[in-house]
């Protein structure tokens, strides 16, 4: 079972995890309740990190900033890996580590 407290750390995105115009690359979530998201725009060239708020419901990973939301029903978790879904697919995420994410 998936709890809040098993979300920090770094996952990497299964590819392609393609959300909209931006493909994810790997999130880094922190205890804090920020979370760094590793993504390129589509047809780009360049990785960039931006920092979102990130939430766990029980049922939705939800990340905000600003206007900008992505949320993510959790279907399921099978350490390691976290399987999700949205309207634009299904993803898996692979857990990776846990140090430098505790703040």
């Amino acid at each position: 079972m998936l709890t809040a407290d098993k979300l920090p750390g770094l996952w990497q995105c299964y590819y392609p995890m393609i959300v909209g115009d931006v493909e994810f690359k790997e999130v880094r979530v922190f205890s804090n309740g920020k979370a760094d998201i590793i993504m390129e725009n589509l047809g780009g060239s360049a990785y960039y990190a931006e920092t979102f708020a990130w939430r766990y419901d029980g049922r939705y990973l939800t990340f905000t900033k600003g206007r900008t939301v992505y949320q993510f029903q959790v279907t399921g978790f099978l350490s390691p890996e976290l399987y999700l879904r949205d309207s634009f697919g299904r993803y898996t995420w692979a857990y990776r580590l846990t140090e430098d994410c505790i703040k």
